[in-house]
């Protein structure tokens, strides 16, 4: 079972007195609820969640002494300890070693496993990225199952971007829990006669978003956003949920037709009431764009063009060569008529002949002799109907003054890199990665000359 953590922060503070190192003690509110009268936030916030250790982050100038007092029990406390680390600490400075006189003492004080972590000042560079190394490293002391309460109240300087740097990492990366983030407002206490606590959490749910919508706009990924809308409290978003969830399904499972679909129902989305507050500034103009480069208008082997393409600049090769050959072969099928189609590749084994009640050769029967024709040299040399086609192939292309020698060199290349990579052939003399990609770049911007002409969008 994991332990409650609480995360905050020793300063030096505004003091009750110009002559004593020592927080002001105040009232402190946590949802209507008085805690009671406090110094120090994080003694409230322990007693309310019962928490069972501490991390406190601080620099050798804070008050570790007025820590000991508060924490330390009266029959423990040692005023002598009290007063040398009063006494050093304040003395202390930016050019101090990151120790203190009964740190240790301290650190019991606070409870079982509780840590102090000292860190610079942070006033140059080399200070910075020392911070920076200390504060993520807090990471170790943190196991999956632990509940994170923070606490920033008394934090100064840059930690506060520090460490939601470090709950950012925790939450996404470690998959721990930050159940709050909390503020002691000390500033209202005149105006209100007690110290509000407020809850920040809201700015990881922010995060969240973000991280969501770049995962959206960088990868087409939409899973971040769908257990985003799932866990929504209202229930409102459920459909968009699925609808995303689809959507990145079929992208992943390279099922175009699908994802087709996905695209059109994501358009749903722009309509900001499908989406929670954050959601609606972040995500609408990124669905927006995506939709825009994959228009339901675009015929077949344009659009499958334009995922080679896109699956190319996220890096997704695989796909992005699967495409591109698809895209090649569409563009052939769209280029012959069915009747250039000989017949001898449109029967089956008992001589019927593969069509629609429309007459049409069905579509798959149409593309494997294509891809037949293409692959004429591999696999089908001196079959005189693979011939006729190809030839027919090479004259359609003339016609639309494309070098069918070419283009079919371009697709035999990415071809061979495309079943190298499905089926792991071609052990004895493979391609390295780098000659496959430069095959794939080569592919893209052949046939992008190719395509351009007939691209409706």
């Amino acid at each position: 079972m994991g332990k409650r953590v609480l995360i905050s922060f020793l300063g030096t503070g505004i003091f009750a007195d110009k002559s004593r190192r020592e927080y002001s003690p105040i009232h402190y509110h946590l949802d209507d609820e008085d805690l009671g009268n406090y110094s120090f936030v994080g003694a409230a916030l322990k007693e309310h969640f019962k928490i069972d250790n501490i991390v406190l982050i601080g620099s050798v100038h804070s008050m570790w002494e007025e820590i000991y007092k508060i924490f330390t029990p009266s029959q423990d406390f040692d005023p002598d300890i009290h007063i040398e680390m009063g006494v050093y600490c304040d003395e202390a400075n930016s050019k101090s070693p990151l120790e203190f006189p009964h740190k240790d003492v301290v650190e019991k004080s606070l409870g079982s496993e509780s840590k102090i972590v000292l860190i610079k000042y942070g006033s140059n560079e080399l200070e910075i990225k020392e911070n920076i190394r200390i504060i993520l490293g807090l990471a170790q002391y943190f196991n999956k199952d632990d509940e994170l309460v923070v606490d920033v109240t008394h934090s100064f300087r840059s930690l506060p971007i520090y460490i939601m740097q470090l709950l950012i990492f925790l939450k996404n990366v470690k998959g721990i829990t930050v159940s709050h983030i909390y503020y002691g407002m000390f500033e209202m206490r005149n105006e209100l006669g007690y110290a509000p606590i407020v809850d920040l959490t809201t700015i990881l749910d922010v995060n969240d978003w973000i991280i969501g919508a770049y995962n959206f706009q960088e990868f087409g990924n939409t899973y971040k956003i769908t257990k985003l809308l799932e866990k929504d409290s209202s229930g409102l978003y459920t459909n968009s949920g699925k609808q995303l969830l689809r959507f990145a399904d079929a992208k992943n499972l390279n099922q175009l037709r699908e994802f087709r679909t996905g695209i059109k129902e994501l358009s749903l989305l722009m309509d900001c009431k499908n989406l929670p507050d954050i959601g609606k500034l972040l995500i609408p103009d990124i669905i927006s764009k995506f939709a825009k480069r994959f228009p339901l208008s675009l015929n077949e082997y344009i659009y499958q063009f334009r995922m080679a393409e896109w699956h190319e600049k996220h890096h997704n090769y695989g796909y992005a060569l699967i495409n591109l050959v698809e895209s090649a072969l569409s563009f052939c099928c769209e280029l012959v008529p069915d009747n250039y189609i000989p017949t001898e590749l449109v029967v089956d084994k008992k001589g019927y002949q593969k069509r629609n009640k429309k007459g049409e050769i069905l579509p798959n029967v149409k593309r494997k002799a294509i891809r037949r024709a293409l692959n004429y040299a591999q696999e089908d040399r001196g079959l005189k109907s693979i011939e006729k086609l190809r030839k027919d192939l090479e004259t359609l292309m003339k016609n639309e003054d494309i070098v069918f020698s070419l283009f079919n060199s371009y697709y035999d290349n990415v071809n061979l890199d495309r079943n190298t990579i499905a089926h792991d052939i071609d052990r004895e003399s493979p391609k390295s990665y780098s000659e496959i990609l430069k095959d794939l770049k080569e592919g893209l911007k052949f046939f992008r000359g190719i395509f351009q002409p007939y691209s409706k969008s």
